[in-house]
């Protein structure tokens, strides 16, 4: 009992710090400025007005019909992101706090989202939806919008503490800044992130759980619905399948595998139509995912050549780790190389102490190799899925990959490798909460100096 207290302090600090830190990020960083948000917020709109798939005008990339009123809010604040010297002034805000709902529509593309299974985007649709019940201004509808998914996000996390608690090594990816940054925002990265603690928190219940125990039914069904919506909109989070088959491995329950098993010939149901109904004009050059399959098919050395190119590159391996770590904003918002350096030897050092070097058992040894596989497939998966839908044929080079792209990756890892707090030493115990404190602290000054210098102090 005392360990499990133990267990549930921790988790209830992070959680307090988490919310804390993104209602800061939310009050400090102008709307729209996380990558790709205006698309989010209209993918949002559009599940609220009963579109699941989007359509797609001859000559224009897919979309759907936009409110006129959220269309020229969206434009306004896209000004910031043209140039490092637009910033915000107070005769600007007050000119788009005043824009309103005009209850006239006209078609807007957003071609990236039509992959995405659109229930993540429910607490953004349920903020815009109640902003027109109301009749609110568009600045008010937004912020409701981007409130209810910050805490849905939060919502997420207290039912994965829940479940079980996260490892400390878990806690130290979660207040990344790049990963605080994106759960204040209205877009996807947030909720998909705390989806997939859920997904971990309730395979490790279930991995300690006898099969017919009755809580482990219900946590069984949770995980196949949390992983259909996570991967339907996260395709590279795919080895996460992996998670249903283990358990019925482990169980001998073929039945259980064969659920596994469908709920994701269901996901490759979603994605091949939504793949069918989704054009995107925005890349000039590629061959479409098929077409560069099969180049890469034909041409092995090719596909040899530019995945040595890219995970050998000074450049890009700076780009992906600094962007892990927090280049906010639309990339434009960087932290100094003095920061990169403490954070990233803050998390270094959190990785060594929290570190399990010896497992419980054989079934505890099982487990976390397996998601220490699923893991690195996800990572792999990432750059082949850019590879083909993003880098046209040939290039030097895959385009597109982000270091943010790699958190929920770092999430399964983190859960692959991290002792449980009950099961560090004292030393050990304090220097992961040590590091944890440093690296949130350190992380939230630099984040905050960086937004306000960007956003509200002209060069």
């Amino acid at each position: 009992m005392m360990l499990w207290r133990h267990a549930q302090c921790w988790g209830m600090a992070g959680w307090l710090c988490t919310a804390l830190m993104c209602v800061v990020f939310v009050a400090v960083t102008p709307d729209f400025q996380s990558p790709d948000e205006p698309d989010h917020i209209k993918r949002a709109y559009w599940l609220m007005a009963g579109y699941l798939w989007l359509s797609t005008p001859p000559g224009e990339s897919s979309g759907e019909q936009l409110d006129k009123g959220l269309n020229h809010y969206m434009s306004a604040y896209m000004w910031l992101k043209q140039s490092p010297q637009h910033v915000v002034t107070r005769q600007a805000l007050a000119s788009v706090k005043s824009i309103t709902w005009q209850h006239e529509t006209a078609f807007s593309a957003a071609p990236g989202t039509g992959y995405y299974f659109p229930l993540l985007y429910l607490p953004q649709g349920i903020g815009l939806y109640l902003g027109q019940v109301f009749d609110l201004t568009i600045h008010q509808s937004y912020q409701l919008a981007r409130l209810l998914a910050l805490a849905s996000c939060l919502a997420l996390l207290a039912c994965a503490i829940r479940l079980y608690p996260l490892p400390p090594l878990a806690w130290a990816v979660l207040f990344l800044p790049m990963n605080l940054f994106q759960w204040s925002a209205a877009s996807l990265d947030g909720l998909s992130t705390a989806l997939t603690l859920v997904i971990l928190s309730t395979f490790m219940r279930l991995w300690s759980l006898p099969r017919h125990e009755p809580l482990a039914i219900r946590l069984r069904a949770l995980l196949l619905v949390s992983l259909f919506v996570l991967v339907a909109t996260r395709i590279h989070m795919a080895p996460l399948f992996l998670m249903p088959l283990l358990l019925a491995w482990r169980d001998r329950q073929l039945s259980d595998a064969l659920w596994g098993l469908g709920v994701a010939s269901a996901v490759l149901v979603w994605l091949g139509s939504a793949i069918m109904m989704t054009v995107d004009h925005r890349i000039s050059g590629t061959l479409g995912a098929v077409g560069t399959l099969q180049a890469y098919w034909h041409h092995p050395q090719a596909l040899w050549d530019i995945l040595a190119n890219t995970l050998t590159s000074s450049t890009l391996l700076s780009f992906y780790g600094a962007s892990f770590i927090g280049i906010l904003g639309w990339l434009d918002v960087r932290l100094s190389p003095l920061t990169y350096g403490i954070l990233a030897m803050a998390f270094l050092i959190i990785s060594m102490a929290a570190i399990q070097y010896r497992a419980r058992d054989a079934m505890n040894r099982y487990g976390r190799l397996s998601l220490g596989v699923m893991s690195l497939s996800a990572v792999l998966l990432t750059f082949l899925a850019l590879l083909l839908t993003w880098t046209p044929f040939p290039s030097e080079f895959i385009q597109g990959v982000q270091g943010r792209y790699f958190l929920m990756p770092a999430l399964v890892m983190a859960y692959a490798v991290s002792a449980g707090t009950a099961e560090l030493s004292p030393w050990r115990l304090g220097v992961t909460g040590g590091g944890l404190v440093g690296l949130l602290s350190i992380g939230m000054y630099a984040s905050i100096h960086g937004l306000i210098l960007r956003y509200y102090m002209a060069p």
